[in-house]
């Protein structure tokens, strides 16, 4: 409907994970850099293995995962606004080389599947192949193999291809359907803890990584029929002022570096922080502005960003983490996820939120 191809034009900046070795009932994925690799136990006892990893800038963050046999190393967006993976061919974007790309004939695992492939401008033809991801296999995960990408942003970005982490739509099975397929997770469920100050960050398939959170973590379920990770909005408000009330849905995007919302809206809450747009389009912000916080209403609880989330500072300039969306809908990104722990259950269709526990080192 509308609203879904309303979701297919959010504007998204990338967010996510990295390689982690051991298969267990929670495999987990950090996302920043690291000195080595740290091995701990999940809350079911089972070994869980964290490799190093670099975020991009604190905007893009990727994982590592591999493909085929032998394995091929390549760097991948996750989104939870699509089910969907793809990775490129040699040539997708041109004379371009700032990606990696997939060799199908240096797989003795690859098998061609005879349909076409169109997602976010990257065109080519599904496939199958084995994906390893945090120490799961994943045999026969299928795929698009973009050979042509038309994105003029796409040579700019620090990954090479995507993985989707949303409902399967199209009748392609998704990655959680392919481990738990597989047997490595029993749960077909994820979730997603963001760093700050320093911290890494993590994405945990089969569960959640219970040390991550702290607090009773409470329950929203996915907007009935939905294909995306979509929750039904009470309402939006800014300090204790104004509230807006023509906002229907929240909108879960952990990889999304700003938080999008209406338009008329947007310009009110820069304009009580006294943001102003750059050159770029991004609200700028004198860092030692304080303004008024955002509080969302999810099924009747109160979830609040205050300046510490709200404001992304990069060097030396800050920006108000906010940006223009589309009406009736507030995308919930990485500021969100900073502050709170989300886990994500696909079976139940529901979403879990927790307080985020930050630590001073993840490696322990």
């Amino acid at each position: 409907g509308m609203l879904r191809r309303s979701l297919a034009s959010v504007r998204l900046c990338v967010c996510l994970a990295v390689v982690s070795k051991a298969a267990a009932d929670v495999a987990r994925i950090p996302l920043r850099c690291a000195d080595k690799a740290a091995f701990r136990r999940n809350g079911s006892g089972g070994a869980v293995a964290t490799v190093p990893l670099v975020d991009h800038y604190s905007i893009m963050f990727y994982a590592e995962i591999a493909l085929g046999t032998p394995r091929q190393t390549l760097k991948a967006t996750l989104r939870t606004g699509a089910s969907d993976s793809w990775f490129p061919l040699h040539g997708a974007v041109g004379e371009e080389t700032n990606h990696f790309w997939f060799s199908p004939r240096a797989s003795s695992t690859h098998r061609p599947l005879n349909r076409r492939f169109h997602q976010d401008g990257a065109t080519g033809l599904w496939s199958e192949d084995t994906l390893t991801i945090g120490g799961l296999e994943a045999p026969r995960f299928p795929f698009g193999i973009a050979s042509r990408v038309d994105d003029n942003k796409y040579a700019r970005k620090a990954w090479d291809g995507a993985i989707g982490l949303g409902f399967g739509t199209s009748g392609v099975p998704t990655l959680l359907d392919t481990l738990r397929k597989a047997g490595q997770i029993s749960d077909p469920s994820f979730a997603m803890y963001l760093g700050r100050d320093g911290n890494s960050g993590e994405l945990a398939l089969g569960g959640a990584a219970e040390e991550r959170s702290e607090g009773k973590r409470h329950y929203v379920n996915v907007v009935d029929g939905g294909a995306y990770w979509l929750a039904s909005l009470d309402a939006v408000w800014v300090g204790d002022e104004r509230s807006f009330t023509d906002v229907q849905y929240a909108f879960f995007e952990p990889y999304n570096t700003l938080v999008l919302g209406p338009r008329h809206q947007v310009r009110y809450i820069a304009t009580q922080w006294r943001a102003e747009k750059n050159q770029y389009g991004w609200w700028q912000v004198d860092c030692n502005q304080e303004g008024p916080p955002l509080h969302f209403r999810i099924d009747g609880r109160d979830y609040t960003l205050a300046k510490e989330d709200l404001v992304l500072k990069l060097g030396s300039v800050c920006y108000l983490a906010v940006d223009e969306g589309i009406d009736g809908l507030y995308t919930v990104a990485a500021p969100f996820f900073r502050k709170f722990y989300l886990l994500f259950d696909a079976e139940r269709r529901r979403m879990g939120i927790s307080m985020a526990k930050h630590q001073a080192n993840n490696f322990v």
